[in-house]
């Protein structure tokens, strides 16, 4: 303790620290009142440091701290990655990379004032989902539809508005009561809502009558949920959504159907297992169909609520709903994503589509020119995820540069997450692995400077 207590003491005070030449210097491009939180920021860091018992030079310390928390400012964060992982929709890296012209439609509206909520026709006040329900039509062929800022806000807010005093129970199967991801529990989202849990069935096995049986006057609706992100095999049963429709419909009850990815497009044909489409849960008349942008979709970050007209309507005008509504950067990316769908292009503009439907002879090819720019790495097979809570265990055949190193794992990592853009793969045993089909194509060129530089 006496220890630290002489640490605590050799604590310069904050004027000291300010009219240190060298300090003074660097805090030049702040100004004064930033300069002093930083300080203080410096300061306990170091105090921390103290506390863990750690033994150093208290000034040498927080000076270093300083210029740590300096860098921090001028460096761009997050920064961009080149995904080696194999992982196609990685959480940890912002799931689907967006599509260069929704880029491109971003920044023309983030540079420039935009018709955001002003009709093009007469300059009056316009609603803001106008446009995208246009769009989510012409797309899923619901009757309307707008967005939110992420999937969890557009389940919290369906059920909020189809739940009252009078009516708040919500019919689930125990099996589809599950957490989909980053602390997203369907019953704590039900809570907060307003709902009440009904839960039916067994964790394995859900009918149709076990849904008849629940239902109640107190009964708001019933929520179908994918369980996009795990996998229940063997003695299984869950009931189908054209039975969920019969039960609904009969007894005047919404079908809520959350579907998770949100997929638009047939993945049989990239010989994948069929996912649940938006088109076909809306075709069969469910009342509303829930899914997130950032996924399967491979937009920007978004919950998306399609389904009928009436009660798309009364989600929309829900208090919660301004609380939760995307902002026109997310608006026009999702409207920019949706239009590469209707004109048939998500193959070619959206990078998700691209790297699932590159052929492996493309992707022999691209590995073995960086292989042949680099002089390192031998090309071996491997096999991609989907991630990102889609297609759980699915596995797409790829080709991967394993370059083999002699340096231990830690510095081959810290060398990987301090190149520019940082590259983050596997490392196994000494070599690092390297997945090319979720490398983006137009990063190779980079890809292969860097590996140049880090062999040196």
């Amino acid at each position: 303790m006496n220890k630290k207590n002489k640490y605590f003491r050799e604590i310069p005070s904050i004027d000291e620290i300010l009219n240190h030449s060298e300090v003074s210097s660097k805090l030049k491009s702040l100004n004064k009142s930033s300069s002093i939180r930083l300080i203080n920021a410096s300061i306990e860091e170091t105090k921390e440091s103290i506390l863990k018992g750690e033994i150093f030079d208290v000034k040498k310390q927080i000076y270093k701290n300083i210029d740590n928390l300096l860098k921090s400012i001028e460096n761009q964060s997050p920064k961009a990655v080149i995904n080696g992982t194999g992982v196609i929709l990685h959480t940890n890296l912002g799931r689907s990379p967006i599509s260069k012209k929704a880029v491109e439609s971003s920044n023309e509206i983030s540079l420039n004032y935009s018709s955001l909520e002003i009709s093009t026709n007469d300059g009056k006040r316009a609603n803001r989902n106008i446009t995208i329900s246009k769009y989510l039509s012409l797309a899923t062929g619901c009757e309307k539809g707008f967005i939110v800022n992420n999937n969890a806000s557009a389940t919290l807010l369906t059920l909020a508005t189809i739940t009252n005093q009078d009516k708040e129970e919500i019919i689930i199967s125990r099996g589809e009561a599950v957490e989909i991801g980053g602390g997203f529990r369907i019953p704590d989202i039900m809570k907060i809502s307003g709902a009440k849990l009904v839960e039916v069935g067994t964790t394995n096995k859900t009918y149709p009558n076990d849904y008849l049986e629940a239902i109640t006057p107190r009964t708001a609706g019933i929520l179908k949920v994918h369980t996009s992100n795990f996998i229940v095999k063997g003695f299984v049963h869950s009931t189908n959504i054209s039975d969920l429709i019969k039960i609904s419909t009969s007894n005047n009850i919404p079908l809520i159907n959350d579907i998770g990815s949100g997929c638009l497009i047939d993945t049989t044909k990239y010989n994948l297992p069929k996912e649940p489409l938006v088109q076909d849960s809306i075709d069969l008349g469910v009342d509303v169909t829930l899914f997130s942008g950032d996924k399967l979709l491979g937009g920007a970050q978004a919950g998306i609520i399609t389904g009928k007209k009436e009660l798309v309507s009364n989600i929309e005008s829900h208090p919660l709903a301004r609380a939760f509504r995307a902002d026109k950067i997310s608006l026009i990316s999702t409207i920019s994503t949706l239009r590469s769908y209707i004109k048939d292009t998500y193959e070619e503009d959206i990078p998700i589509w691209k790297m699932i439907s590159q052929n492996i002879n493309k992707i022999t090819k691209r590995a073995e020119k960086i292989c042949s720019e680099t002089k390192l790495g031998k090309i071996i097979d491997g096999e991609s995820l989907i991630g990102g809570g889609s297609m759980p265990e699915v596995k797409i055949p790829t080709k991967i540069i394993k370059i083999e190193t002699k340096k231990n794992e830690n510095t081959i990592k810290k060398k990987l997450l301090q190149s520019t853009p940082i590259i983050l793969a596997r490392i196994y045993e000494g070599s690092i692995l390297i997945d090319i089909r979720t490398v983006l194509e137009e990063q190779d060129k980079t890809l292969s400077k860097i590996i140049k530089n880090l062999s040196k």
